[in-house]
């Protein structure tokens, strides 16, 4: 009976060790996109000067093979006609407004970008460390606002976020790709005739009727006033 169960035990070791030596490493960190929650319910339809203020939101899945995630850097493609990272580039509509307009609750960290192009880099002082099967770290947000309306009459634009090769990456040696469109802003046409874009419908609508100029007289010498 003591043989039958060092087989046994030899057999479980065994294929312990062939499971542990098949295990695939892996790093699953992302940056969700997403946009203020004060602007969720507002104006469904962005007019020109109209302020967006996106978001990133980090976090680490499961992490085989190691324990944190590391993130040097995270991007914004304001202007896409494609999903990937890089983006192909729009015309450019969306403009970012600086680094004075960033907020974060990554403690310790703090964010700068190369703050022009239609690619948006921005990266972590130190870097931002994501515990695996962590999904909720912390947030990055900044503005953007609507510099003009689409010259072709499309009504609305595409932008992307995320990583590319070499800005995120695991401490077991293996980087971390993830693309992620933020929602699709939605934009008012270009109204004409004195029309203004209704920003719940985005349909351009008459205007408020401009009150009619009265003509006054003064009459004992009758000369017009104004």
């Amino acid at each position: 009976m003591k043989t039958v169960w060092l087989v046994v035990a030899l057999l479980l070791s065994l294929s312990v060790r062939v499971a542990e030596a098949g295990a695939v490493n892996s790093c699953n960190l992302f940056a969700f996109t997403g946009v203020a929650e004060f602007q969720l319910n507002t104006m469904r339809f962005l007019n020109t000067g109209d302020v967006i203020r996106p978001n990133f939101s980090f976090g680490a899945d499961g992490i085989t093979g190691g324990s944190k995630g590391i993130v040097d850097r995270v991007r914004w493609d304001l202007n896409c006609l494609t999903q990937g990272l890089p983006c192909v580039p729009a015309e450019a509509l969306v403009v970012y407004d600086g680094d004075s307009t960033i907020t974060s609750t990554c403690p310790g960290i703090t964010w700068h970008s190369n703050g022009s192009g239609n690619e948006i880099t921005f990266t972590a002082t130190p870097p931002l460390e994501l515990p695996g099967s962590t999904p909720a770290v912390c947030k990055m947000a900044f503005n953007a606002h609507v510099a003009k309306l689409p010259s072709d009459g499309s009504q609305s634009v595409i932008t992307v976020g995320g990583f590319r090769a070499g800005d995120a990456h695991c401490d077991n040696g293996l980087a971390s790709l993830w693309t992620d469109p933020l929602p699709v802003w939605e934009l008012c046409p270009t109204c004409k005739g004195g029309a203004v874009c209704n920003q719940q419908t985005g349909v351009c609508e008459p205007g408020p009727t401009p009150t009619p100029s009265t003509t006054h007289w003064q009459c004992d010498v009758c000369r017009q006033v104004p």
